[in-house]
């Protein structure tokens, strides 16, 4: 269950409804291919204020709301239910990420960092219940259906074993 956030100066990046949705459509888009439902992905664009922005300390080129230099642009991504099983898939992924990154921000001159989290699938609940079981019935039944039900279990966690099918070939 990917959480993305997307932390961006507010009055001169991502300021287009648009914008935010082409970027998110196209990393939904890569997840599904790894075979996670849509509605695991959460995007969440959070604008910062110029004068909350220090970078280094500083709150100057980068920071501040000068329209003629690069915006710094912050992403952390959360992995839950699924790791990245070596650092070869790893790097595929960045690489995925490169991709969808170049023209929503850096074609447009905006610098960018961004870092990859990873949360053990047990300390995870949707809408009270546990994530179900890998490759379970239940977990199809969520794919399929695109939200969560109630199935067998549900109380109770089951350890993090798959990796998302990242193909490094």
């Amino acid at each position: 269950m990917p959480l993305i956030r997307i932390y961006h100066p507010s009055p001169r990046t991502f300021t287009d409804a648009k914008e935010r949705k082409a970027l998110s459509d196209a990393i939904v888009d890569m997840y599904t291919a790894y075979g996670l439902p849509p509605f695991f992905v959460i995007v969440l664009f959070i604008p910062i204020p110029d004068d909350y922005l220090f970078i280094g300390g500083r709150n100057d080129e980068r920071a501040c709301a000068n329209p003629n230099e690069p915006a710094m642009i912050r992403i952390v991504f959360d992995h839950i239910a699924r790791t990245i099983e070596s650092p070869e898939a790893g790097m595929k992924f960045f690489e995925g990420v490169d991709e969808i990154f170049k023209p929503h921000i850096l074609d447009k001159g905006h610098e960018l960092e961004y870092h990859l989290v990873e949360s053990p699938r047990e300390f995870c609940k949707m809408n009270g219940m546990y994530l179900p079981p890998n490759d379970s019935e239940a977990e199809a039944v969520w794919v399929r259906e695109n939200r969560t039900s109630p199935y067998e279990g549900m109380e109770n966690p089951t350890p993090s074993i798959k990796p998302m099918n990242i193909r490094t070939s």
